[in-house]
């Protein structure tokens, strides 16, 4: 459930109705992933990379508290492509945009994900 713009108490009264009858469910046993790293390497006719940076986050989503702060840190990095549909400059002012696109010509898109 999401809001903007609402007071808590206003949202409490319509969320109240429509959620308390909700059965509490214990959450189903994961399996612990393990990352053991590695790399794939393939040779192309192209001038193009592509490259990608990952790190394990202790808990993951099982962890409420760790999974929104990797979500929060998406969102202010942000992403995208140098070649914007919406024009020029429409949404280029993400850290990843103001700090890597504009700086590094040769980069034609970077972006921050979690999964």
């Amino acid at each position: 459930l999401a809001a903007s713009g609402v007071e808590h108490e206003e949202l409490l009264k319509i969320a109240e109705p429509l959620l308390s009858d909700l059965p509490s469910v214990p959450r189903p046993e994961q399996p612990k992933s393990v990352y053991v790293g590695g790399d794939y390497r393939c040779q192309a006719d192209s001038g193009i990379t592509h490259f990608a940076l990952a790190f394990e986050a202790p808990g993951g989503w099982l962890k409420e508290k760790e999974a929104m702060a990797l979500t929060v840190l998406q969102m202010l990095m942000g992403g995208g492509g140098s070649f914007s549909a919406g024009g020029p400059g429409k949404g280029m002012y993400s850290r990843l945009y103001l700090r890597v696109l504009n700086e590094y010509h040769q980069i034609q898109s970077f972006s921050a994900f979690n999964s």
